[in-house]
């Protein structure tokens, strides 16, 4: 939920607060009069010497703050009993949604109902209970269409023995008819049912349930659906449309009316047509995608908060445009005029006002919907598409499938429009011919794919169903049953590659299946996802060829899949992936160039390489069966061939050309085949120029026909017409005379791969087309590029691929890439040898980049395990340098010497202003070790504080650490929960507060440590110290300089000796930790930070003082505490402290357990109270935002709204506090906050100020006084 829905938060919460009984109404009119009476007096009697200067100052903060603890003690009544229970992850939404379909998939308990259609003009439906609501309108033809049916879908979410079957089959459906509106309802069993749940709340018992609603419903209704956990999904209905949701997906399946449609988290989309009238579509945290069906304009308001908007509209869309998107991301594909945001489409018309968080997009919908007042529906006749349609021939011949589109059964089929970009504005720079035909078993798809002459296609992909789209590529988009929406997808490279898969869904663009090239982008849950089975088989047949300017390829898709289909229609569309590489004299670019292509374009800017939108698909419809001579052609005349002759060839023997020409005695053609059968010629890699001539054959004297391909016909140059003027019921017979220029060829008689060693000699024959035969020199070195460029793309960077001839046996020789030299830089006390060996790479083997990769983590893990010295690798790679192929390591080591240092500032009354620095000294003089100490003196006391240790490391993965240390400091009694120190610095030096005690400790520390990851500690000490006395040698502070302090507590000074046992942990995704001088070595103090959202921090400990140890003081103490940070959803989060502490003998003063105060009881004053055992509570919900102030850095700004309930007991040695264990002996108080805080990027820890006002709940009423606490972090 988003700080836009606080107004709705705090209805919600007014509600709640009238059914609560009155008393509450009471007890905060008294508060409030307690606070504006008593706090100035008060504050006088306690400071009278700057009570006058505080007394205006503080009406504000108290009126604002009995405002803001009314608002918190809402919050309580309502989240306490709602919200506690949320979800902790911020994807609660998309979790809760997968659980209710995994539900579904269950056996469901189900209730029907039907009520008559007369007089109900609308359905409301406030479903409180997770779960559905599905609304499909039903045709006018079917026999119950006056009858409105409701079925209810009962399911239990969460295993609970007492919600059984009987329980369910109980929960009754309900409608009632009232001024036209028919209102469903659904109740739970009555009250003997509620018995058997053993006293759970109805809310409890709701949260365990999904309900899902299945309304069948004649379509012209208006509907009115509150929605709070689930999804609404409405078909083809005409009316009033009014949702709110609090969080769930809304889809609009080709509805028609006005929009008032509210989401709180979750996305909208579908398509819609628009009546006359205001129309409000919003979602608070997510996307809308909606395509307008038909060009009726009305005002249209759409708000995606936190989310994009993608609208598709008609291209003579007319309306008044305004738009507002926060990262200025704008794409308008439509005839339109926008200046600063604001502007007109189409001339203009009802405003259209769009806003978003993320992108808006507004593009063309290429289908546009007939404009019917009768009925909505979705059949293919109603449909007005700018898509492109082709009708495509039946072939009576089937084509082999070899690649090669110079068959004579292809000059008979249908071609395809140019490709165009996706947008559809110009035609591709790389041309891409597709020719279709089809016949009973199969549809035939052939494609000529053209690239430039100094580019080699990319290719890297071999097996079945592989990542295909990551090279050159043609993909096929196929739906032979437009009716339902399943359709298939196939994709092909140059080496004949395929990936095929069925898809159910066409969704969001999956990254997936983006070229290498495309940035990724997190996927957004709120979004329809795309879904696809690539298990799926088309048992489609595929082959491909290369030639120099072009590669091709054949596909025989079978028609097993087809539904029956009178229309005789599917849908197809066709799309290019161009990635190519450039050839630089004999190497080539490693970057590849891209571009996307389309037969139908996508009219999509943002994803241009995403062809899923059926929509956006053309149509094939199956032409009836032509004969060899397609009767499609308008032509006039026929030729059939009496001969052909070749002239000019040199190298090729005729009858090898013969027998590749698709041309032979017998053959009739018609003037555009033989016009396609010159390009087929010149597209041969053998020939740099062909000429093509036809004689006549006129009785006994021919006339010479030479073909003019400036034209679409054959003209006779030399009869003056008359050819012309022959019957069209026989073919001319003629001679066909083909002249060629050859280009360098060369025969093999043989293909020999050597050198090679991860491949198959024959694979590489098979995917490269090399098999014995007639080559053009520029073939053979385009595939010796393609060879070399397949290895660089498999993970060989140092390939390189040569050729020659050999007694006419073409060889090509693979080195597929070999290391000369290994260098390691970075390095100074790690040795060469020990990097080399660690590392362990041969030289003479074969290098790859996996092989680079998986010696590296090796090098790593052996460093990290066997060498203190090492720190990281910071990067690797490969380059070719000075004719040598090298491999580069760099790495880093630990710094020699390692100095770091802090500085010490505080006051305080014992010392006065104290100063002092401390610092560490890493070093490796023995492998690891740190030195340590401090210094600091009180200008007041004269005393001087110290501590000087030193610890050495063992093992790298699990750090254990030993050290010893001395120390003389000044420590505080209230032991752990201290303020911060610079809250009671400030504190003292500024007002004079004397809230803390302080004593003298001096002695020695020896321990061990062992560090688990970056977040947990165990620590064993031993500590021997004296306790001594400290005395107040300062009264001074900024305010009230002349006011005598309290003076510091007494203790019972003597000798302590302990061992100590510690268990540190810390799970938060936010952590901050501190230093203290207090603490020698290795220690994991953890404190709060403004920032953490979720996680877990805890701390375990044990001491045992005295006894055999000797030293003053005998006892056992055992200490816990656990933190538990929880997100409900959006800022709304719920953060829990326990701990607890035990001591079983009476512990010295200077070690007694406190509770009271801004760390533990904040109703109290501090330390209160005080035992030898303690347990304490702290509730806290927290509402939270931040703003980010750069998004290329992790630095934002952020407040907080918090409110509390803290409690806790403190008891004495020799009290027992579970003999007359009572709640209500139990110290409370209750209270709310609110925080500022900045958080500095990298690793600093958030500067923040928060305010507080806590009542305590353990005295009279009428002495209630409300504390007003200020601090500079968070509690806990």
């Amino acid at each position: 939920m988003s700080v836009l829905n606080l107004p709705r938060l705090l209805r919600v919460c007014l509600l709640r607060y009238q059914r609560i009984k009155i008393g509450i109404s009471g007890m905060l009119s008294a508060t409030y009069l307690i606070i504006t009476n008593t706090i100035s007096s008060n504050f006088a009697d306690l400071y009278p010497h700057t009570a006058t200067r505080f007394n205006l100052i503080l009406r504000l903060p108290i009126k604002l703050g009995y405002y803001l603890f009314c608002f918190v003690l809402f919050g309580i009544c309502l989240f306490s009993t709602q919200l506690i229970e949320a979800a902790e992850d911020e994807t609660i939404g998309a979790q809760r949604s997968l659980s209710f379909k995994e539900q579904t998939e269950s056996p469901a308990l189900t209730t029907s109902q039907t009520f008559s259609f007369d007089d109900v003009y609308r359905l409301e439906l406030d479903l409180d209970v997770p779960g559905n609501i599905k609304i499909v309108a039903i045709d006018s033809n079917v026999e119950d269409k006056d009858t409105i049916s409701v079925t209810l879908e009962k399911r239990v979410m969460e295993h609970n023995a007492l919600l059984t079957k009987t329980f369910l089959e109980n929960i009754t459906l309900t409608g009632v008819k009232e001024d036209g509106t028919l209102q469903l309802n659904s109740q739970l069993p009555a009250e003997v049912f509620k018995k058997i749940l053993e006293g759970q709340s109805e809310f409890a018992i709701k949260k365990q349930l999904h309900l899902s609603y299945i309304i069948k419903t004649p379509p012209d209704v208006s509907v009115q659906l509150k929605v709070k956990n689930g999804d609404v999904y409405l078909h083809h209905l005409r009316g009033k449309i009014n949702i709110t949701s609090e969080m769930g997906r809304v889809h609009l399946d080709e509805t028609l009316g006005n929009y008032h449609v509210e989401v709180q988290q979750g996305g909208i989309h579908g398509k819609i047509l628009l009546a006359p009238g205001q129309n409000k579509i919003k979602t608070h945290n997510g996307s809308i995608d909606l395509t307008v069906l038909d060009n009726l304009a009305a005002p249209l308001d759409l708000s995606a908060l936190e989310g994009v908007i993608r609208l598709l509209l008609p291209n003579n869309y007319a309306a008044d445009v305004e738009l507002k998107s926060e990262k200025q991301l704008y794409i308008i594909n439509l005839p339109s005029e926008i200046d600063n945001n604001v502007g007109i489409m189409n001339g203009g018309g009802p405003l259209l006002r769009l806003t978003a968080t993320e992108a808006i997009s507004v593009l063309p919908n290429p289908r546009l919907r007939n404009q019917s007042e009768n009925a909505i529906s979705t059949t293919q006749n109603e449909l007005v598409s700018t898509a492109p349609v082709l009708s495509i021939p039946q072939t009576a011949q089937s084509p082999i499938i070899d690649g090669n589109l110079s068959e004579t059964v292809w000059l008979n089929a249908a071609a395809l429009t140019a490709f165009q970009n996706p947008t559809g504005t110009e035609t591709a720079e790389n041309p891409t011919d597709v020719y279709l035909m089809w016949d009973k078993e199969n549809l035939y798809v052939g494609a000529r794919v053209y690239i430039q002459d100094t580019q080699i296609p990319r290719v890297s992909q071999t097996q079945l169903d592989s990542p295909i789209w990551e090279d050159e590529s043609v993909e096929i988009l196929l739906d032979m049953n437009p009716e339902t929406e399943p359709y298939s997808h196939l994709i092909v490279n140059p080496i004949g590659g395929l990936f095929d898969q069925w898809v159910t869904k066409e969704g969001f663009p999956n990254f997936r299946f983006a070229p290498t090239g495309v940035e990724r982008e997190p996927i957004d849950d709120s979004i329809e996802q795309f879904k696809g089975d690539s298990s799926w088989n088309s048992h489609a047949k595929v082959a491909t060829q290369i030639n120099v300017n072009f590669w091709s390829f054949e596909i025989a898709i079978p028609r097993k899949y087809e539904r029956k289909n009178e229309a005789g229609t599917w849908l197809f569309n066709i799309h290019r992936k161009a990635q190519l590489k450039s050839v630089i004299g004999e190497d080539l670019n490693p970057s590849t160039q891209y571009e996307y292509s389309y037969w139908s374009p996508m009219y999509d800017e943002e994803y241009p390489w995403w062809p899923h939108w059926k929509e956006g698909m053309g149509k094939l419809k199956l032409g009836a069966e032509q004969s060899p001579i397609s009767a499609s052609y308008e032509v006039s005349e026929k030729y059939k061939i009496s001969a052909v002759e070749i002239e000019g060839n040199k190298t090729i023997p005729t009858e090898v050309l013969l027998e590749k020409i698709p041309i032979a005695p017998g053959n009739t053609f018609t003037n555009e085949q033989l016009t396609r059968l010159i390009v087929e010629l010149e597209n041969f890699d053998w020939f740099q120029e062909v000429q093509l001539k036809t004689t006549v054959l006129e009785g006994e004297e021919p006339k010479s026909l030479p073909i003019d391909l400036s034209g679409a016909a054959i003209k006779d140059t030399e009869s003056d017409g008359k050819i012309g003027n022959l019957p069209k019921t026989e073919p001319v017979k003629v001679t066909v005379q083909i002249n060629i220029t050859e280009a360098p060829v060369k025969f093999a008689s043989e293909i020999k791969i050597n050198g090679h060693r991860s491949f198959p000699a024959q694979f590489i024959k098979n995917w490269f087309d090399l098999s014995p035969g007639y080559f053009a020199e520029t073939n053979i070195k385009l595939k010796q590029q393609m060879i070399a460029d397949f290895y660089i793309n498999r993970g060989f960077p140092f390939a390189k691929v040569t050729h020659k001839f050999i007694n006419n046996v073409l060889q090509y020789h693979v080195n597929e890439g070999y290391l000369d030299e290994i260098q390691f830089i970075g390095n100074r006390r790690i040795s060469r040898s020990e990097l080399k060996s660690a590392l362990n790479i041969n030289t003479d083997e074969v290098y790859f980049h996996s092989l680079g990769q998986a010696r590296i983590n090796q090098l790593r893990k052996e460093l990290s395990k066997n060498n203190e010295a090492f720190k990281s690798i910071r990067d690797w790679h490969v380059q070719r340098e000075g004719g040598k192929n090298m491999l580069i390591v760099d790495i880093e080591e630990e710094p020699f010497i390692k100095p770091g240092w802090y500085p010490i500032v505080g006051f305080n009354r014992v010392h006065g202003l104290v100063l002092g620095a401390g610092g560490t000294l890493s070093t490796h003089f023995t492998g690891e070790e740190q030195l340590f100490g401090s210094i600091s003196g009180g200008f007041s006391s004269k005393i001087l504080n110290y501590t000087l240790g030193v610890e050495k490391s063992f093992f790298k993965r699990f750090p254990l650490a030993m050290g010893v240390g001395i120390f003389k400091l000044t420590d505080v009694s209230s032991k752990a929960y201290r303020l911060l120190p610079t809250e009671a610095n400030l504190s003292a030096a500024v007002y004079g507060f004397a809230l803390e005690d302080y004593y003298q400790r001096q002695g020695e520390q020896i321990w061990i440590a062992q560090t688990f990851g970056t977040s947990s500690l165990l620590r064993l000490e031993f500590t021997q110290e004296d306790h001594d006395n400290l005395s107040k040698s300062t009264d001074w502070s900024y305010f009230d300089r002349n006011l005598l302090k309290r003076g510091n507590a007494r203790i019972e000074h003597g000798h302590l000796k302990a061992i100590s046992l510690d268990y540190t942990f810390d799970t938060r995704d936010r952590k901050s930790t501190m230093t203290r001088a207090q603490n020698l070595g290795s220690h994991l103090l953890l404190w709060p930070n403004e920032r953490t959202r979720r996680g877990w921090r805890g701390h375990f400990g044990m001491e045992m003082a005295g006894g055999s140890l000797g030293g003053k003081w005998t006892f056992n103490f055992y200490k816990f505490e656990l933190v538990r940070y929880t997100p409900l959803f959006g800022p709304h989060h719920l953060n829990i402290r326990f701990s607890g502490d035990y001591s079983d003998t009476l512990l010295p003063r200077q070690r007694l357990l406190y509770l009271g105060g801004a760390t533990t009881l904040r109703g109290y004053n501090f330390n209160t109270f005080a035992g030898d055992k303690r347990i304490l509570l702290n509730i806290e919900y927290r509402f939270l935002q931040e703003t980010r102030f750069n998004t290329d850095i992790d630095a934002v700004f952020g407040w907080a709204l918090s409110s509390f309930f803290d409690t806790g007991q403190v008891w004495q040695s020799d009290e027992n506090p579970f003999s007359n264990f009572s709640l209500a002996a139990f110290k409370s108080s209750i209270g709310a906050g609110i925080s500022f805080f900045i958080s500095p990027p990298e690793d600093f820890q958030p500067l923040s100020v928060s305010v507080e006002i806590a009542v305590p709940l353990n005295v009279e009423y009428s002495l209630r006084t409300p504390r007003i606490i200020w601090r500079l972090e968070r509690m806990f």
